[in-house]
């Protein structure tokens, strides 16, 4: 590997885990005081909570297709009209 370093000796065969040349040391977490994804909410909502953090779209054309499908759990040949949005 080009630019990756040593994180651990093999054991038993399994090949040895390689990390980036540029990291110190093992993350163990994001930032101080997130252990869980639980707290990853209240976390950015202190850090940036100023920020837009959802978008809107609002809905210009809805598309409606019909078509003709033969009905499950009917008699053979049996046609019924499906509309998907």
């Amino acid at each position: 590997m080009l630019f990756a370093k040593k994180a651990s000796n093999p054991v038993n065969g399994d090949p040895s885990v390689r990390r980036s040349w540029l990291s110190k040391e093992l993350v163990t977490e994001p930032a101080k005081g997130v252990d869980t994804v639980a707290d990853v909410l209240p976390y950015c909502a202190r850090m940036y909570g100023d920020r837009v953090a959802a978008y809107t779209r609002r809905v210009v054309n809805v598309v409606e297709e019909k078509k003709q499908v033969q009905k499950k759990g009917g008699e053979p040949g049996e046609m019924e009209d499906k509309v998907w949005k």
